[in-house]
């Protein structure tokens, strides 16, 4: 934590780094591997925005309750999904628009991003960016596969960072 106190970037990615695997670890001993790594994920973006905040010889307490707070918001979650869990009806996914040019438009751009998630996202992301594709919320997909709305969020936020790049130049 000093040296990305001192540093920049490289000191930061460094730290970033240097925690995941114990985050990883901890979390994975609670819930299962990709709730798991959405934790972490959830963790090391309030580490990085926050790091400079944080006293360096207070660090440890201060990750440990980042860490310990995620995840009771994690559990209490699940707890109460389980409590009032119900599926979307999947008739109502999807386009409603009545112009069938753009329907056909939307079908091939979606058929695209599919495609490319499929080479650039790992299974949990590329399952929720199909579920965005066929037009369900955020908290439907939280709902209909058990994790929170704050996970789905973060792989939502992946999804953005790995097809970003490709994607834009299909959007101009």
């Amino acid at each position: 934590m000093r040296a990305a106190h001192a540093g920049g970037a490289r000191e930061l990615d460094a730290l970033l780094h240097w925690i995941r695997p114990p985050l990883v670890a901890f979390f994975s001993r609670r819930v299962d591997a990709e709730a798991a790594d959405d934790l972490a994920q959830s963790v090391l973006w309030t580490v990085a925005r926050d790091y400079r905040t944080v006293i360096p010889d207070s660090a440890a307490p201060w990750l440990v309750t980042i860490g310990r707070n995620a995840l009771r918001d994690e559990l209490r979650y699940r707890s109460r999904a389980a409590a009032r869990f119900s599926r979307s009806d999947p008739s109502h996914s999807g386009p409603t628009t009545n112009h069938v040019a753009a329907d056909v438009e939307y079908r091939d751009l979606r058929h695209t991003v599919r495609g490319i998630a499929h080479t650039l996202c790992g299974p949990a992301v590329r399952d929720v960016v199909t579920a965005l594709l066929d037009g369900l919320t955020v908290r439907d997909i939280a709902d209909l596969s058990g994790a929170s709305p704050h996970a789905i969020r973060m792989r939502v936020l992946r999804a953005r960072a790995a097809l970003g790049p490709v994607l834009r130049p299909l959007l101009r």
